[in-house]
């Protein structure tokens, strides 16, 4: 750990910052900014330009992509197909994005056997979302009249900001 006060500038091609740096330690470097950053990504595509490697940017959610990140990225990692096509859209090469879905690990979760009963004694299904596109609540709401179909008393238990009712959906809880 080294105290340091010394007035230093991050410089990026997408732009130049000012910022003190407060102290270096073999964890980190401390750095008290005076703007504020750019959009995420930037400043991983400008240290994989200097290390000379692929920028592999991940995007977990449609909000705040930055096209231009998305756009130089050597690589980037969707969690959705909804997500995949919004960084498209922004400027993405389609070959260079691919999705990868949320992992589930298949020896806990499977989809074959008796679902394990709820508290009350009935199975229970948990979503936890908002109303919002890329959750796509009406593939939730399908898949559980579905799965409700063969198990009798399956219960959806949502919890997200949602301005959809429910009632309709004798399952929901």
């Amino acid at each position: 750990f080294s105290l340091l006060i010394r007035a230093a500038k991050l410089v990026a091609d997408c732009g130049e910052y000012l910022c003190i740096v407060r102290d270096i330690s073999a964890t980190g470097t401390r750095l008290k900014l005076f703007h504020d950053l750019p959009p995420p990504g930037f400043m991983a595509l400008e240290l994989a330009k200097a290390l000379t490697v692929p920028a592999v940017v991940s995007v977990h959610n449609s909000r705040g992509i930055c096209g231009e990140v998305v756009a130089q990225a050597n690589m980037v990692i969707a969690v959705s197909e909804a997500v995949a096509q919004r960084c498209i859209e922004l400027g993405a090469d389609p070959a260079r994005v691919v999705t990868v879905h949320n992992r589930v690990d298949r020896e806990l979760f499977s989809p074959t056997g008796e679902p394990a009963p709820g508290p009350a004694g009935s199975p229970k299904l948990l979503c936890i979302a908002r109303e919002h596109q890329q959750k796509n609540l009406d593939r939730v709401l399908e898949a559980c009249a579905m799965a409700a179909r063969e198990y009798p008393g399956l219960k959806l238990v949502h919890f997200g900001q949602s301005t959809r009712d429910f009632k309709k959906w004798p399952f929901v809880q």
